[in-house]
């Protein structure tokens, strides 16, 4: 009996996201200039860049990021509820171990749509490493692009 009421949750839990992406999708049909844009982060480390290019989620667990060569990890979300743009940065010191140090909160609002974030510099502690980025929405007319590199 405790294999079918746990099969019966596990059912209920998949109806309720599934109508939560159908109410989210009928949202983005009725307001797609919300769910249309894009964030783009252009991340630079040593001789690399890449642009980060996502779009809004309400999964708190969702981020988007890039592993540099020298040790940075750049992480980013755009929390729809909280309409809030979050970066994170790790540096890889020892063993599997990402510390985090640096973290920011940026507001998102259809009124800063183009508006371009100040230029976050971040520094290791070996010499000569250091990671910057910059972000900004991107609105309905130029939207459309997937994860860059450059070289």
């Amino acid at each position: 009996m405790a294999v079918e009421s746990s099969h019966f949750s596990e059912l209920a839990r998949c109806v309720k996201f599934r109508l939560a992406v159908a109410v989210a999708l009928m949202a983005c049909g009725v307001s797609a200039g919300v769910c249309a844009a894009q964030v783009d982060c252009t991340v630079q480390s040593g001789q690399l860049t890449k642009q980060v290019v996502f779009q809004a989620s309400e999964d708190a667990y969702v981020f988007h990021k890039w592993d540099t060569p020298s040790g940075f990890r750049f992480a980013a979300q755009w929390l729809v509820p909280a309409n809030k743009l979050k970066t994170y940065v790790y540096y890889h010191g020892s063993k599997d171990r990402y510390a985090l140090v640096h973290a920011a909160q940026i507001s998102v609002t259809p009124k800063n749509c183009q508006a371009t974030t100040a230029v976050n510099q971040v520094y290791s502690e070996r010499m000569e490493y250091e990671l910057s980025y910059h972000c900004r929405r991107v609105c309905d007319a130029e939207s459309g692009a997937e994860s860059k590199d450059s070289r």
